[in-house]
């Protein structure tokens, strides 16, 4: 697979498809939570990205980990590209990959 990375904004019209089930770069989802103005609380990203994606989307990582919605917040919070503050999510020091 190839990673194409958008430097400045990252769209929804980037997926891969694989049978039925539609794959989202994590990419996007960083970019909706650092470009969109909203603030979002890990039940609210969920909705959103359920609300934008479906219910049966997928994430994959540059490193082509795959991950359902809840492994993909855990997978952001541990690669450092997101922070957990009470209830809410904020960009954290690791925005994109160096690649």
């Amino acid at each position: 697979m190839i990673c194409i990375i958008k430097p400045s904004s990252y769209n929804a019209d980037f997926s891969i498809k694989k049978g039925s089930m539609k794959t989202i770069h994590i990419h996007d989802i960083l970019d909706l939570i650092y470009s969109s103005g909203k603030t979002f609380t890990i039940d609210s990203l969920k909705e959103e990205v359920q609300h934008i994606y479906g219910k049966d989307v997928h994430f994959n990582s540059c490193a082509d980990h795959r991950f359902g919605v809840e492994g993909m917040i855990d997978f952001m919070l541990s690669r450092g590209k997101i922070d957990v503050h009470g209830d809410r999510i904020y960009p954290a020091g690791a925005s994109y990959c160096d690649h």
